[in-house]
């Protein structure tokens, strides 16, 4: 298994892999397409050089500051419950920790996040999604008393939690 940057070679098989998961092309087109697509925060996940899973984190605006908004983190099905996801999802944030990001506002299996200190928005005086949870990268539980401005292409993402 391989983690790796997301490669423009790789939009098509993304793309399939989302339709899986009952993700339009609309959401993908227009995160990739964006300013808040950080390509040094996008991840697939290769087994024997197909593409099994995908991290994206794009930026948000939180406060003063800007966040990140991770969606998807999406494992194939038959490729779950074994430690994938939580290897993708270390990965990322910290490198996203070096890159100097305070925030990460997930989207989709809240059981998941929660076993890797997520929390409810609101711990954080947080407005946004019921269905995201925040982590704080710099250890600071500081109240931000705001309303997170997701990029804009979240509104396209409908995720199949089901698994």
């Amino acid at each position: 298994m391989t983690i790796r940057n997301v490669k423009e070679c790789d939009l098509q098989n993304i793309k399939a892999l989302l339709h899986d998961f009952n993700i339009n092309d609309e959401f993908f087109d227009n995160l990739y397409d964006s300013s808040s697509y950080i390509s040094e925060l996008s991840f697939v996940l290769e087994n024997e050089e197909k593409i099994i899973g995908l991290m994206i984190f794009s930026k948000n605006k939180l406060a003063k500051t800007v966040g990140l908004t991770l969606a998807p983190l999406l494992i194939e099905p038959k490729f779950q419950h074994k430690g994938l996801g939580k290897h993708l999802l270390r990965r990322g944030l910290n490198i996203a920790e070096q890159l100097g990001y305070d925030y990460v506002i997930s989207f989709g299996n809240n059981e998941f996040y929660e076993k890797y200190n997520f929390k409810s928005l609101d711990k954080f005086g947080v407005m946004g999604d019921e269905n995201s949870l925040i982590l704080s990268l710099n250890n600071d539980d500081e109240e931000l008393n705001c309303e997170v401005k997701f990029p804009r292409a979240i509104k396209y993402l409908k995720i199949n939690i089901e698994n």
